[in-house]
């Protein structure tokens, strides 16, 4: 992993621009996207959720002619007609832009950006370079850096020297601000006029070039620290304010390849269109589509419950004296718990998203606060289910990607580059012609598309495991 300067400002007016440009060229896709699709149910769908979608549509153009150029273009079976159709529905129904940053690739081998906040400038407790905060959860508090107040100790007494010399880091100094202590002596810039005066001590200092001149009628004690206290006049060009600035960590994924083919037969094809005026072989079409989608979604999830920090524990098990009714609210004191742990390891950010499992979605859907999104009717291993105080639950419900009774939460930041996860697809999904076999009766499709699912930051995540029994079985 590599740090790259980046002016974000710069980055996020180019991404911008690309989705404006892409609403233009795509405008019935983006307009779908934002009205109809799942995904907008439970967030704004953004410039990033644009470019995005606008890149995938792009890539599947590209597919096209690339095909139709080396004339065959029949190959791709359905997708030039429901290309950008299929491309929009997937990205709108599916969970993953919820839970992932979603960079679109132009090459088998790409890179990925997260981001990190560092000084330019130091001040304070800071020093240029340092690391303010990044999505491993290094964080820094400044003190006296965004501020203008600067504290620092121009001398130490030694039980004989009464005076002390010197020049302020941060000027030009704000008037009136200046105050000098050695222990419980006091000097202050009473009348904004650079003379520093008190019970014991006196002085001057040159507010434009931060020179001061300040003598104690006693010599402090040794060790004594002599502190200067003043505000750094920020509204002076020649001082300005300090400066952070964003850097982009980089890692290099490869897309791995998902393939599935499909067989059916004369006769099913034929009692499909005769009984229920439905084509076998678009069944098909659509049934691997969903497949490859679902092992995706699939592999998401199972490498951010593999990769988080730890776990927390509810009882379903309702106390003696307690209605279970009551009892299961508290299972929101047990997800504010798992918060709390991510927030401490990764120093920031809020629950945006809840990956569980069918038991903990049995609770979830009954409290307070609690809306149905969808049913999740026609999709496997996992599904946007609902919210439940605003934030999006993803409802699991194959056991051998999450358990059951466990539970994800997560933290998906405002910046498109803070996420726990980046899905980042290379070639969009593809669904070939009907193909023949070996037997003259029996036919095949097949879907695939090009694409990397990788973690990038574990603390942005934290468990919630559910024990105990439950009141109905």
């Amino acid at each position: 992993m590599d740090m790259l300067p980046v002016n974000e400002a710069k980055l996020y007016s180019r991404v911008e621009e690309q989705a404006d440009r892409y609403f233009r060229k795509y405008k019935r896709y983006m307009e779908n996207l934002e009205k109809y699709s799942l995904v907008s149910k439970v967030k704004p769908i953004t410039a990033f959720d644009r470019w995005a979608l606008g890149k995938m549509l792009e890539n599947t153009d590209a597919l096209i002619r690339m095909c139709e150029a080396n004339g065959t273009v029949g190959d791709l079976g359905l997708i030039p007609r429901i290309a950008r159709d299929v491309v929009t529905i997937a990205y709108g129904i599916s969970p993953i832009s919820i839970i992932a940053s979603v960079q679109p690739q132009d090459e088998e081998v790409g890179i990925v950006y997260y981001k990190a906040v560092k000084a330019v400038t130091g001040g304070g407790n800071v020093s240029a370079g340092d690391t303010l905060a990044d999505v491993f959860g290094n964080w820094k508090t400044p003190s006296r850096y965004t501020g203008a107040e600067q504290q620092e100790t121009v001398g130490t007494g030694d039980g004989s020297k009464t005076n002390f010399t010197g020049t302020l880091t941060t000027h030009p100094i704000r008037p009136g601000t200046v105050v000098v202590t050695a222990g419980s002596v006091v000097g202050r810039d009473y009348e904004q006029d650079g003379n520093i005066l008190g019970v014991g001590i006196s002085g001057t200092v040159d507010y434009t070039t931060g020179d001061f001149d300040i003598t104690f009628s006693t010599a402090p004690a040794n060790g004594t620290p002599v502190v200067a206290t003043y505000w750094g006049n920020v509204e002076d060009m020649t001082l300005g304010v300090r400066e952070i600035n964003y850097e982009l960590v980089s890692k290099v994924v490869r897309a791995r390849i998902f393939a599935l083919k499909g067989l059916t037969g004369l006769f099913k094809s034929f009692a499909m269109q005769k009984r229920f005026g439905v084509s076998a072989e678009e069944e098909l079409a659509t049934d691997l589509v969903n497949a490859v989608n679902s092992e995706i979604l699939g592999e998401a999830i199972t490498k951010l419950n593999a990769g988080k920090p730890g776990t927390v524990t509810w009882t379903v098990t309702t106390p003696s004296g307690v209605s279970y009714f009551e009892h299961k609210q508290s299972i929101k004191d047990a997800i504010a718990g798992a918060e709390r742990k991510m927030i401490e390891n990764a120093k920031r950010g809020s629950i945006s998203f809840i990956v569980a499992g069918s038991g903990v979605c049995s609770v979830l859907r009954t409290l307070f606060g609690w809306e149905t999104v969808y049913e999740g009717r026609g999709m496997a291993t996992a599904h946007l289910y609902g919210n439940l105080d605003g934030i999006p639950v993803i409802r699991v419900t194959d056991t051998n990607v999450l358990n059951a009774n466990h539970a994800i939460v997560g933290y998906k930041g405002p910046s498109a580059f803070e996420a726990p996860i980046v899905y980042a697809p290379y070639m969009p999904i593809t669904v070939t012609s009907v193909l023949p076999t070996a037997s003259p009766i029996v036919t095949q499709r097949a879907a695939a598309t090009w694409a990397a699912v990788e973690v990038l930051v574990n603390n942005f995540t934290y468990g919630l495991a559910v024990s105990g029994t439950y009141p109905y079985s």
